[in-house]
C-alpha cells in the first residue's frame, strides 16, 4: 500500500488526511489511508498479511483483477431510513450494522453525539460494492465541515485548512464498468434518486457537480467494477497531464469544470525526441 499512497501523492500533489487504526482488525485483516482531494477522500486499502492468508474479500478481489484495481464507491445520503429501503429493492445488502438495526430503520440522533449508519450493498447487484452512508451531524453543520467523514472527525480539515493541491480539486466523476450499463444505471438512479442524463448512462449527483458514469466490460479490456476517477484539474493552472493516464489499475482523467477555460498542459513530452536520456 505504502507504493500506491506514494505514488497516488506525488502525481495529484494531494496529501494523506487520515489513516483508521480500526480497520486494521477488520474484514480479515486491511491496512488503509485516505487521501484528501478538495472535499473528498480517496481511500487506499490493502489487505495484511494476515487478510491474504484468511482469503478476505479484498485479497480475492485483487487476484480476480490480477492486481491493483478499484474497490468501492462511497455516497452519503440525508435519510438512510428512506434511501436504504429504495436501495433495496434492486440488490442485495452485503454489510450493515448488525445487531436488531434492520432496512428502514432511522439513524439514532442523540443531541451532542455523533452518530452514523454505513451501509454495503452487494457488487453482483449493483456493478460494484456501493455504499451508503448517512451521518450525524450532517456536512455542512456549524460544527462539522463540508466533506466530513465521522470516522476522520474534522482534524484532518483544520489541519489541512490552508492545503490545496497544485493539481487538482474534488472528484468530478467515477466509472463503473459492468455488463448490462443501461441496467445497473437505472437501478443505482432509481435507488439514489438521482437522474440519469445524456444517453442514459451518465447519473447524476445531488446537488453536486459530480457523476456516475456506466460503461461496458468489454470497454474496459475485460475489467469490472469501479475502473476510473475524474478529477477536476486546479483552476488557471497547467494540467499535469491531458486525456487519460492509468495508474494501479484506475483510468485517471483531469478534467475542467463546466464553463472553465481549458489550460494547456503542463509538458508537451517527457522525453521529447532528441533529449539525452538518463
Amino acid at each position: 500500500m505504502c507504493c500506491q499512497t506514494e505514488t497516488l501523492t506525488a502525481i495529484f500533489d494531494v496529501h494523506v488526511a487520515f489513516r483508521d487504526p480500526g480497520i486494521v482488525p477488520m474484514f480479515g485483516g486491511m491496512f488503509n489511508a485516505l487521501l484528501g482531494f478538495g472535499d473528498c477522500f480517496l481511500e487506499i486499502v490493502s489487505p495484511t498479511d494476515e487478510g491474504y492468508e484468511q482469503d478476505s474479500t479484498s485479497a480475492k478481489l485483487l487476484r480476480k483483477s490480477g492486481g491493483d484495481c478499484g474497490y468501492m464507491a462511497i455516497f452519503g445520503v440525508d435519510d438512510i431510513a428512506h434511501t436504504a429501503p429504495r436501495v433495496a429493492k434492486h440488490g442485495r445488502l452485503a454489510m450493515g450494522p448488525g445487531g436488531d438495526w434492520k432496512i428502514g430503520d432511522p439513524l439514532d440522533k442523540p443531541e451532542g453525539k455523533l452518530r452514523s449508519i454505513v451501509l454495503q450493498w452487494h457488487p453482483k447487484d449493483f456493478g460494484t460494492l456501493m455504499e451508503t452512508e448517512e451521518q450525524w451531524p450532517p456536512p455542512g453543520d456549524a460544527d462539522v465541515p463540508e466533506g466530513a467523514w465521522l470516522p476522520a472527525g474534522k482534524r484532518w480539515q483544520e489541519k489541512h485548512r490552508v492545503r490545496s493541491s497544485s493539481v487538482c480539486e474534488e472528484f468530478a466523476a467515477v466509472v463503473v464498468a459492468v455488463e448490462d450499463p443501461h441496467t445497473i444505471a437505472a437501478k443505482w438512479s432509481d435507488g439514489l434518486e438521482c437522474p440519469l442524463v445524456g444517453d442514459g448512462l451518465t447519473m447524476q449527483l445531488t446537488g453536486a457537480e459530480q457523476t456516475v458514469r456506466f460503461e461496458t466490460i468489454e470497454d474496459n479490456g475485460g475489467k469490472s467494477g469501479v475502473v476510473g476517477v475524474d478529477v477536476y484539474a486546479a483552476p488557471g493552472k497547467p494540467k499535469a497531464w491531458t486525456g487519460e493516464i492509468q495508474v494501479h489499475g484506475i483510468k485517471w482523467r483531469l478534467v475542467d469544470r463546466a464553463g472553465a477555460a481549458e489550460t494547456p498542459q503542463m509538458y508537451e513530452r517527457i522525453n521529447p525526441a532528441g533529449a539525452p536520456k538518463l
